[in-house]
Protein backbone atom coordinates (compact mmCIF):
# COMPACT_ATOMS: atom_id res chain seq x y z
CA UNK A 1 0.00 0.00 0.00
CA UNK A 2 1.33 3.46 -0.60
CA UNK A 3 2.67 4.72 2.29
CA UNK A 4 3.82 1.75 4.12
CA UNK A 5 7.45 1.88 3.49
CA UNK A 6 8.06 4.32 6.62
CA UNK A 7 7.03 1.08 8.26
CA UNK A 8 9.38 -1.09 6.95
CA UNK A 9 12.32 1.54 7.54
CA UNK A 10 15.40 0.06 8.95
CA UNK A 11 18.25 2.15 10.08
CA UNK A 12 21.51 0.63 11.30
CA UNK A 13 24.63 2.32 12.16
CA UNK A 14 25.84 1.33 8.52
CA UNK A 15 22.74 2.62 5.95
CA UNK A 16 19.33 2.56 6.05
CA UNK A 17 17.16 -0.43 4.47
CA UNK A 18 13.60 -0.18 3.27
CA UNK A 19 11.53 -3.61 2.10
CA UNK A 20 9.64 -2.99 -1.02
CA UNK A 21 6.75 -5.11 0.73
CA UNK A 22 6.08 -6.16 3.75
CA UNK A 23 7.78 -9.19 5.37
CA UNK A 24 5.90 -12.04 6.82
CA UNK A 25 2.62 -10.03 6.99
CA UNK A 26 3.23 -8.64 10.36
CA UNK A 27 3.27 -5.15 10.99
CA UNK A 28 6.36 -3.85 12.71
CA UNK A 29 7.83 -7.29 13.46
CA UNK A 30 11.14 -7.37 11.66
CA UNK A 31 12.00 -3.84 12.95
CA UNK A 32 10.46 -4.46 16.55
CA UNK A 33 12.76 -7.68 16.92
CA UNK A 34 16.18 -5.58 14.95
CA UNK A 35 15.54 -2.92 17.38
CA UNK A 36 15.49 -4.94 20.45
CA UNK A 37 18.52 -7.16 19.56
CA UNK A 38 20.45 -3.71 18.72
CA UNK A 39 19.36 -2.43 22.67
CA UNK A 40 20.31 -5.76 23.73
CA UNK A 41 23.47 -6.41 22.35
CA UNK A 42 24.63 -2.79 22.05
CA UNK A 43 28.03 -3.45 24.09
CA UNK A 44 29.07 -6.57 21.98
CA UNK A 45 28.07 -4.92 18.38
CA UNK A 46 31.11 -4.90 15.90
CA UNK A 47 33.42 -6.87 18.65
CA UNK A 48 31.60 -10.37 17.78
CA UNK A 49 28.18 -9.74 17.32
CA UNK A 50 26.44 -7.98 14.00
CA UNK A 51 22.72 -7.70 13.70
CA UNK A 52 20.87 -7.76 10.48
CA UNK A 53 17.36 -7.45 10.04
CA UNK A 54 15.94 -10.63 11.35
CA UNK A 55 19.85 -12.62 11.70
CA UNK A 56 22.19 -12.38 14.48
CA UNK A 57 25.69 -13.12 13.42
CA UNK A 58 28.38 -13.58 15.85
CA UNK A 59 32.21 -14.43 15.03
CA UNK A 60 35.19 -15.01 16.75
CA UNK A 61 38.98 -14.85 15.75
CA UNK A 62 39.79 -18.21 17.49
CA UNK A 63 37.73 -21.32 19.40
CA UNK A 64 38.83 -19.85 23.04
CA UNK A 65 37.02 -16.59 22.09
CA UNK A 66 34.04 -18.18 21.02
CA UNK A 67 34.12 -20.27 23.59
CA UNK A 68 34.03 -17.32 25.78
CA UNK A 69 31.99 -15.02 24.07
CA UNK A 70 29.18 -17.66 24.01
CA UNK A 71 29.60 -18.23 27.94
CA UNK A 72 28.31 -15.12 28.67
CA UNK A 73 24.47 -15.54 28.65
CA UNK A 74 23.53 -14.42 25.60
CA UNK A 75 22.02 -17.47 23.98
CA UNK A 76 18.99 -17.41 26.08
Amino acid sequence: MEGDGRKTTIVTRYRSFEFVVMPFKLCNAPITFFTLMNDVLHPYLDSFIVVYLVDIVTYNDNAENHKKHMSLGLSH
